[in-house]
């Protein structure tokens, strides 16, 4: 039988939202970092997690 515990993170985990895409330039990269998206480092990746 599961714990209390391991069913509140399994339930923590299910409320995680993410947005994920590739910038199309520097410039896009930094106005998006800016609004809070955050880089992923030796990509044009960026990430937001609600």
């Amino acid at each position: 039988m599961a714990s209390a515990e391991a069913l509140s993170g399994v339930d923590d985990a299910t409320k995680v939202v993410a947005i994920r895409f590739d910038a199309i330039d520097d410039t896009a990269a930094g106005f998006y970092e800016h609004h809070g998206f955050r880089a992923v480092p030796g990509t044009m990746c960026l990430t937001l997690k609600f």
